[in-house]
């Protein structure tokens, strides 16, 4: 209650709901959060948890305060996405890099293309392999599941999902395997202007962005129920849509946005009354007005991606230099016991087993 005495400045009514008003950093709109009761929360945070691809806890608190807002709300979330048992047994924390790297500079998107594939367990479809594509500068993510990996295939899914959908990118980063240095491939890019551009053999962090979406993607499909990893095609869309859809920590805005030049409506946008009625509709005559405007926001976003990209790059070199830190293991504390019982290929299988006591 101390809590909500302090917001009270910021709480309105509409229509008999009370409302957080806020207004971030850059300038834009008031915000109005959604005042949640406690018996709601829950409920609130399945749906942007569970059911969104158990995305860790910063990333569910900025989908959650976009929308709703109750005393503690970090807190909270964070609290419970440590006791969440699908993270649990499926997560692991990512590991320091011990070499040096030197970040791509990117100013614009589809400047960068990255592109790699990920081998997953065969799927009840016959799928195994997934085409991964991440733009190096909104960091939108398009996956395509694909029959093999052969550069036929590769240029298919290329034409047919990316460049037929989005455009054209500058250039087209890949590591050198054979189905990316085909001449397939090379005519591709030949034809459309493209510059071809790969990493050093034996060094996968030079296509970093593309290796972390790997882990990204391993993660979310991870978190899918056991009965459901078979079927993990099927899940791909929604999890990818879910991923584009949070605030990505280096840019600060979300890669549907800043691909898009908009905020994509989700299910859970119709829980608020009212929420369609935040953007008007241009009316006939006022279009030029309206991409002007427009315009001008997409400038001021891409202005704050540049200066949060080069920071993430500054902090990402610091990052790397850092030393591993062991922790020792007490009698009768609580942990987790490696699985080692999935034989063969298992990158989205769990994990870990049930937890135990030393």
């Amino acid at each position: 209650m101390k809590t909500l005495m302090r917001e009270w400045d910021r709480m309105v009514t509409k229509e008999g709901v009370l409302y957080r008003s806020v207004k971030d950093n850059r300038g834009s709109e008031p915000n109005l959060q959604l005042v949640v009761p406690f018996e709601l929360r829950e409920q609130i945070f399945q749906q942007l948890h569970d059911l969104a691809g158990h995305l860790g806890a910063d990333r569910t608190f900025k989908q959650v305060c976009k929308r709703f807002y109750w005393p503690q709300m970090f807190t909270d979330i964070q609290q419970r996405c440590k006791s969440c048992k699908r993270c649990c047994l499926r997560k692991v924390t990512s590991s320091q890099q011990k070499e040096p790297m030197v970040p791509i500079q990117t100013s614009a998107p589809f400047q960068t293309l990255a592109v790699d594939f990920l081998t997953l367990e065969r799927s009840t479809c016959g799928r195994e392999t997934v085409l991964v594509m991440t733009d190096l500068f909104t960091k939108y993510a398009i996956t395509v599941p694909t029959k093999d990996t052969t550069a036929k295939t590769t240029a298919r899914a290329l034409w047919k999902h990316c460049f037929q959908i989005y455009g054209c990118p500058a250039r087209l980063l890949s590591d050198q395997g054979p189905n990316f240095e085909a001449n397939t491939i090379q005519e591709l890019c030949s034809m459309y202007g493209i510059k071809k551009c790969h990493t050093t053999p034996y060094h996968p962090a030079g296509n970093g962005q593309c290796e972390r979406m790997n882990r990204t993607l391993l993660n979310l499909l991870g978190t899918l129920p056991p009965e459901q990893k078979q079927k993990w095609p099927e899940h791909l869309p929604e999890v990818i849509h879910a991923y584009n859809n949070t605030v990505h920590a280096s840019t600060g805005y979300t890669p549907f946005f800043l691909m898009f030049g908009r905020h994509a409506r989700l299910p859970v946008d119709f829980m608020i009354k009212g929420s369609d009625e935040k953007q008007p509709i241009p009316t006939a005559g006022a279009y030029d007005s309206w991409v002007q405007e427009h315009h001008r926001k997409y400038v001021s976003a891409f202005n704050h991606v540049r200066d949060n990209l080069d920071r993430a790059a500054q902090r990402q070199k610091k990052a790397v230099n850092q030393r591993l830190r062991t922790h020792l293991l007490i009698p009768g504390e609580r942990v987790l016991v490696r699985n080692r019982k999935v034989r063969g290929r298992c990158k989205i299988q769990d994990k870990w087993e049930e937890d135990v006591y030393i």
